[in-house]
């Protein structure tokens, strides 16, 4: 197993990831009509269409190789696909080393809560008719996150609004709850007062 040092995207710190094998599947374009170029037992391409020939192992067949066109056709991790793909002359396939992730394993744990929370979201505001709880206040690095991730700007702003209305909630319930207590203080406050008036009302009546 593979295995390499990696500064996450998320958070900065350093992790190590395993590299994973792929097979990346190509097929070159000839630089003079474009047509699709074919290859030989000998590593040297030719045109199906103008039969244009560069051999990538001559100095010359070398620069000629860089100026023809490259398309991807799909990648693979399965050995028997790339052995398969081999047989056809005009794929070329390539096996390169891709990390298996560009997140530490912390970061990774965030985004899968962070997205199950975003689907448990979206299925209780299908049920309530647009009334889902908002999944909790998104900070900026939960969004650069969120965007390299591939979430789209329409989901992230969708749980911005989500976070704005409940820290509108909070808010409004802080107030409210503030707003008792001052009553209840002035309540609590009024009824001080009347007792000590009370009270000295009786010690006057009594001193008579």
């Amino acid at each position: 197993m593979v295995r390499k040092q990696l500064k996450c995207r998320g958070c900065g710190k350093e992790f190590w990831v395993k590299q994973i094998r792929v097979y990346v599947f190509k097929e070159r374009n000839c630089s003079k009509c474009r047509a699709i170029m074919k290859h030989n037992k000998d590593g040297i391409y030719i045109c199906t269409k103008c039969g244009f020939t560069v051999n990538p192992n001559t100095p010359d067949g070398a620069i000629a190789f860089g100026l023809l066109g490259v398309a991807m056709r799909g990648t693979s991790r399965d050995v028997m696909e790339a052995e398969t793909k081999r047989q056809i002359d005009t794929i070329e396939v390539e096996k390169v080393f891709v990390d298996e992730a560009e997140l530490c394993q912390s970061c990774q744990n965030f985004l899968t809560r962070r997205m199950q929370a975003m689907r448990n979201n979206e299925l209780k505001n299908k049920k309530l008719g647009g009334k889902a709880e908002p999944v909790g206040k998104l900070s900026k690095k939960e969004v650069n996150l969120l965007g390299k991730q591939k979430i789209s700007k329409d989901e992230i702003q969708a749980i911005q609004q989500d976070i704005n209305r409940k820290i509108n909630a909070e808010y409004q319930e802080k107030m409210k709850k503030e707003a008792e207590a001052k009553k209840m203080a002035e309540l609590t406050k009024q009824v001080e007062e009347e007792a000590k008036k009370k009270v000295a009302e009786e010690v006057a009546k009594a001193t008579q």
